[in-house]
């Protein structure tokens, strides 16, 4: 179900029918509650498609039961529960919903957009209310300039072609006095000296389902004992 209220204050002259809205002279059609301002795409293929399409879910604390994400967003952006208690937060990149869960659970209302597979985030987010689907292209975005409390941007600029050009668009959508988070992998040397950078020459180049059975065969014991050296002392190690 389309939220309504979400709609109506961001696309205040727009004329809204069950399966469209009539957006500045445009058609824009709502399939499965998801505004859609681009065609429908491949979000991926390969192994990342495989992962967004059986793991939906994997990154999600409530399927987890645990607080792994929460944790992780309080801590990149310093801010208290309390802080996104109402605010209208524009998602740039929205993927699965793992983040998107979190934003809703502590009281933001939330206009999520991605290029593509947004169904898999309605199916994953589909209990919560104030929350706006759109698919779109996030160098063309349709909203108006300054509309939102926050712009989040989470691990995403990376994966967009031009990253520079879309920092400078989505950052737009803030208001004056409203809040940005905009995180990405870093290229320093202790990150770029990760192990998995060595192994990306080899891993990119490999047959797509012999590389899947790989990960999921030694992923477990390795997850394993990776949480076992984290409980082992520094001073010990």
């Amino acid at each position: 179900m389309l939220n309504q209220i979400l709609l109506n204050r961001l696309f205040p002259k727009s004329q809204n029918f069950n399966d469209k809205i009539i957006y500045e002279g445009r058609e824009v059609p709502i399939i499965n509650g998801i505004l859609r301002f681009s065609p429908d795409i491949s979000y991926s293929t390969g192994n990342f498609s495989r992962l967004r399409e059986k793991f939906s879910d994997l990154q999600f604390d409530s399927k987890n039961q645990t607080n792994d994400r929460l944790n992780t967003i309080l801590e990149r952006t310093g801010w208290e529960k309390s802080y996104f208690k109402d605010k209208l937060i524009l998602e740039c990149g929205c993927g699965a919903g793992p983040d998107t869960e979190i934003l809703l659970s502590l009281g933001a209302k939330v206009v999520s957009v991605d290029i593509a597979g947004l169904d898999v985030a309605k199916k994953n987010l589909n209990n919560y209310n104030d929350l706006l689907l759109v698919q779109a292209d996030l160098s063309d975005m349709p909203f108006e300039k300054e509309s939102f409390d926050i712009v989040w941007c989470h691990r995403v600029l990376q994966h967009t072609p031009n990253p520079r050009e879309i920092l400078k668009k989505i950052l737009s959508f803030k208001k004056k006095d409203g809040a940005i988070f905009v995180h990405s992998y870093s290229k320093s040397f202790t990150q770029m000296f990760s192990w998995k950078y060595f192994l990306r020459p080899i891993t990119k180049n490999m047959n797509d389902d012999k590389l899947y059975n790989l990960v999921e065969y030694f992923t477990p014991p390795l997850f394993y004992f990776t949480c076992f050296l984290r409980k082992i002392p520094p001073k010990i190690l």
